[in-house]
């Protein structure tokens, strides 16, 4: 008898830790993550990963790199106790229509980046310019990788090649989504995913996919502790914060000591907060660029400026002359 209630109380455990795994990775499949309650086998000719936890099986058939993302996966499907489970929608999306459209660059000197996160930089060479239509609505490049996952794009080409270090993939547009033809190339190594986007012809180093030193040049924002809440008055001293030869960038009080150049933590380096008055001075940053990722700030042109007091002055001693003729 007691022999009978532990084999119950063993079947029992067994149950709760099947159906407790099994549920654990669904909702990590759900959130874009790998189960991590299963065994796992990899297919390098079919690019297709099976689990198989206790109760539950996962399968899914990559379409570049057992590396990427699962959002770049081309199919994912969930089984439990043998019955398929439906996943939430948009963990791989394929069902986008869009198409792109590009102008070559004149001249092909560097490539430039167009998109960064925490994740992933992509840059753009020899395009002077690349717009989406996606579901009837156009967008530049940036404004679409904004809006959606970079991987709705990516998975719309076809891999074509592998470089010799096996560090970089090569897809094309087998589709003919693009109006002149793309290829895209795509970094595949440890803390490296850099993206390329150029013309069907560009050419390229075969170990071109090296962890590069720029993470602070494409990555860093404007980061304004000021509450503004708290208004000016006409009373304040203005704070000039920069002046060029054109301009002079200034607040309407002093604000500058709140604002700084921010840089996330990424790839083993630390976060980092320059005041702005500094990255400025130093020339760490530029005025342009620091208005384009969010300073706010006045922009006189001094030139007008000028003009505009002049004028001033002339009414003014216009209407006093007028004056004085009446006494």
């Amino acid at each position: 008898m007691k022999t009978l209630k532990n084999i119950l109380i063993l079947i029992l455990i067994i149950l709760l830790f099947g159906g407790l795994t099994a549920f654990i990775d669904y909702l990590r499949i759900n959130n874009g993550k790998k189960p991590i309650f299963s065994i796992s086998n990899y297919n390098k000719n079919t690019k297709v990963e099976n689990y198989l936890g206790l109760f539950h099986k996962v399968h899914i058939t990559y379409s570049t790199s057992v590396n990427e993302p699962l959002g770049d996966a081309n199919k994912i499907s969930y089984e439990a106790l043998g019955n398929n489970i439906r996943l939430k929608d948009g963990i791989v999306n394929k069902n986008e229509k869009l198409t792109v459209t590009t102008k070559d660059a004149i001249k092909c000197l560097k490539s430039k980046l167009v998109y960064a996160d925490k994740e992933i930089k992509i840059y753009k060479y020899c395009l002077d310019d690349i717009k989406i239509n996606s579901y009837g609505k156009d967008y530049g490049l940036y404004n679409y990788l904004k809006k959606y996952k970079y991987t709705n794009l990516i998975n719309k080409f076809t891999l074509s090649g592998v470089s010799i270090d096996k560090s970089s993939l090569e897809l094309i547009d087998n589709k003919n989504i693009t109006n002149n033809g793309l290829k895209i190339l795509k970094c595949d190594i440890n803390n490296v995913n850099d993206i390329y986007i150029g013309p069907a012809n560009m050419t390229y180093q075969d170990e071109f996919c090296t962890s590069k030193d720029d993470d602070f040049y494409f990555m860093w924002e404007i980061k304004d502790e000021n509450n503004y809440n708290i208004k000016c008055t006409k009373d304040d001293p203005k704070e000039v914060l920069y002046e060029d030869e054109i301009n002079r960038y200034e607040f309407d009080c002093e604000r500058s000591s709140k604002i700084y150049v921010y840089t996330p933590g990424v790839r083993g380096k630390e976060e980092t907060n320059t005041p702005i008055k500094e990255a400025l001075d130093t020339n760490l940053v530029n005025i342009k660029d620091a208005i384009n990722r969010g300073l706010k700030i006045n922009i006189i042109n001094k030139e007008k400026e000028k003009a505009e007091l002049e004028k001033k002055k002339q009414q003014e001693a216009a209407k006093q002359q007028a004056e004085n003729n009446k006494k």
